[in-house]
C-alpha cells in the first residue's frame, strides 16, 4: 500500500515539474494575455467616452434647434404683428388727412 502511495505521488510530480524556460514561455503568455485585456478595456473606455459625447452633441444640437427655431417664429410673428399695426396706423392717418383735405376743399 506505501508502494501503490509512493508510485501515484512520483507520477504526480513529474506531471507538475516544468522546466526554466516552460515557466518561462508560461509567464510571457500570462503577461502578454493580461497586456491584452487591459488594451481590450482600455479601447472599450474610450470608445465608451466617444460614444458618450456623440450622443450628449446630438442630444444638444435636437434639443437646441427647435427652440431656436421656435423663438425666431415667435420673433417673426412678433415683428409681423408690429408691422401690422404699424401699417394700419399710417393708413388710418393718412385717411384722417385725406378726410380733412376733403372736408377743407368742399
Amino acid at each position: 500500500m506505501a508502494e501503490n502511495n509512493a508510485k501515484a505521488n512520483t507520477k504526480k510530480n513529474t506531471k507538475n515539474k516544468m522546466t526554466a524556460a516552460q515557466r518561462e514561455a508560461k509567464m510571457k503568455a500570462a503577461e502578454e494575455r493580461q497586456k491584452r485585456a487591459d488594451e481590450k478595456k482600455a479601447a472599450k473606455e474610450r470608445t465608451k467616452k466617444i460614444f458618450t459625447w456623440v450622443i450628449v452633441i446630438i442630444l444638444v444640437i435636437g434639443l437646441t434647434l427647435p427652440v431656436a427655431g421656435l423663438s425666431a417664429a415667435g420673433c417673426m410673428s412678433q415683428n409681423v404683428a408690429e408691422q401690422t399695426q404699424s401699417t394700419a396706423a399710417d393708413q388710418a392717418a393718412s385717411d384722417s388727412t385725406a378726410a380733412e383735405s376733403s372736408s377743407s376743399n368742399g
